[in-house]
């Protein structure tokens, strides 16, 4: 009978010790995630306040930007208004012939051909089966709005009047329409190899240009 109280006895030992084990273990288990979760709420939180910062700085330099570029707009609306003032002014001492060349020089004209002016009348030669060639009329961004007569400075009639393209069709002719770019695109494609052709130019556009003559050959490879 003591032997079986004492086995019990014993056994109740190891049972309270195995619980006060679990619980310790449990308890360490507890504290190491809470621990891990304020380590990782004050990692969270500092990230976040770096991004914070880093957007605010952006911010700051974007604003620091517009305003530079409402005080560089600024001054050239000023710019604009003077030149505007000065022209009006001028032309009013100059007769007919002058205020023609005058508003001439308000527009300039280039050809291109993927985006490469044509600069002389050097023949020209690429490899490339598909290509277009341009039209473009550039006009100074005050020159209409200084006297109806600047619009006398253009070419005369339509762009198409001025280029004619001998050898060859486009598949497709565009036009673009800007405020102060306007032109004609002429598309090409497939065209074969080992072909020639050229642009004529009207005697109006060759002078814009400043070319020596009307025509300017031109070989695909």
């Amino acid at each position: 009978m003591i032997i079986m109280i004492k086995n019990d006895m014993g056994c109740l030992k190891m049972r309270k010790l195995t619980v006060l084990i679990f619980l310790l273990i449990g308890l360490i288990l507890i504290v190491g995630c809470n621990k891990e979760t304020s380590e990782f709420e004050k990692t969270d939180s500092s990230e976040t306040k770096k991004e914070t910062k880093l957007y605010e700085e952006k911010i700051k330099e974007l604003e620091e930007q517009n305003n530079e570029y409402k005080i560089l707009n600024s001054q050239l609306e000023e710019e604009s208004d003077s030149y505007k003032n000065f022209a009006k002014e001028t032309i009013k001492h100059l007769d007919d012939d002058e205020i023609l060349e005058l508003a001439k020089n308000e527009f300039r004209y280039k050809i291109e051909i993927d985006g490469k002016p044509i600069i002389d009348n050097k023949d020209i030669e690429f490899n490339n089966s598909n290509f277009k060639i341009s039209i473009i009329e550039e006009q100074s961004i005050v020159s209409s709005t200084i006297d109806p007569w600047f619009e006398k400075g253009s070419l005369d009639g339509e762009y198409q009047d001025h280029l004619e393209i001998i050898g060859i069709e486009p598949i497709n002719i565009n036009s673009t329409d800007g405020t102060i770019v306007t032109g004609f695109i002429y598309e090409f494609k497939d065209i074969p190899e080992n072909i020639n052709f050229k642009l004529k130019l009207s005697n109006q556009l060759k002078e814009r240009i400043g070319l020596k003559n009307s025509i300017i050959n031109i070989h695909v490879k």
